[in-house]
Parts: C-alpha cells; structure tokens; sequence
C-alpha cells in the first residue's frame, strides 16, 4: 500500500493530500474498479463450483445446464452474480400429475444452491433456503424413484445444497479487503 507523508505545517502539502484523498475516493467509482472486483468474484466462483460440483449424475442434474445459467453484470454501483438455469419439466419423465405441481419450471438454480428432498431440508445451511421448498410433494424420508434420461429407475430421498452462491458471499467478504488493497497498490 502506498505511503503518504504530510508536512502539517505546510498548506501546500495539506491541499496536495487532500487532493490525494479526493482521487482515493473516486477510484472505487470507477467501472474499472467494478470490472476488477467482478473478476475476482468470477474466478472465486468458478473455483467454488470446482470444488462443489459435479453432482452425481444419476440424479439426473445436467451440470453443463447450471454451469450455463451462470451470470455477471454490473448494474451501477451494484455487482450481481448470479444463476437462471432450469430445468425444462416438459422434457423429463414424469407423470403428468407431476409436471402439474411445475407450472412455472423447476429452478435447477436453486435445487443446486439448496438441495431437494429430506437429504436437503436437513442439510447443515438449510436455513438459509429463503423461499424454498425441499420437499414439493412430501416424500419425505420415504424418498422417491424417478427415471433417468437412460430409463433406468433410481430411488432418491433428495440431496444436499452445494450453497455455490453462500459459499460465494462468504468468501467475498474474507477477501473483498486484499482485494482492494491490491487494486490499489496496481494503480496508484
């Protein structure tokens, strides 16, 4: 981190600092502050992903379908990650009774952030599953069997939330000050 030194008794050196200070505070309302601390949340998240995914396959979770959902944007002073993958309920297995209970789609979003089912519900984050339901058609711990894209039958009680997006925030909010300590050694 730079190093400023000020002469008290010198007026010339106390405007030089405060002009200093007037450009520290606007560095961070740059966009290319935004795009850096954005990167860094990037390459956070795709290693948080590493490190949680894949689920296994036979629960039928296309991990490619959630790895697209991905998305970044900056929108004013606000970075936003997130994650908008479904799952396409027409496509799938189901019985129609089933696909009733879907109207709106399956959100394989939340389904990996959060889990399904009794694994889900008793997982140790499960309460930070704001607005979620584990468990749509009460399973339980009785579970139930679906069929994979192969049409072989699997029995299930659910699985565990990989918390990607809790895991993200809680990682940000350890790093966010080497982070902007080392924007700020780059460019000043």
């Amino acid at each position: 981190m730079k190093t400023y030194k000020v002469d008290i008794f010198d007026e010339n050196s106390l405007n030089e600092f405060d002009k200093d200070l007037s450009k520290l505070a606007n560095i961070f309302e740059t966009q290319e502050f935004k795009e850096f601390i954005l990167e860094k949340a990037k390459k956070l998240l795709d290693n948080i992903c590493e490190m949680n995914l894949p689920i296994d396959e036979d629960y039928g979770v296309d991990i490619n379908n959630y790895l697209s959902g991905m998305s970044y944007q900056i929108d004013g002073d606000t970075i936003i990650l997130g994650n908008t993958s479904w799952i396409d309920v027409t496509a799938k297995n189901m019985k129609e009774t089933t696909k009733e209970k879907y109207p709106a789609q399956l959100s394989l979003s939340h389904i990996v952030e959060y889990g399904i089912g009794a694994v889900g519900a008793n997982s140790s984050y499960s309460g930070q599953a704001e607005d979620w339901q584990f468990d749509v058609n009460n399973h339980g711990d009785n579970g139930w069997y679906y069929t994979d894209a192969n049409g072989d039958i699997h029995w299930t009680r659910g699985f565990e939330g990989r918390y990607i997006f809790y895991k993200l925030s809680q990682n940000i909010e350890e790093n966010i000050e080497n982070w902007i300590s080392e924007y700020l050694d780059n460019i000043l």
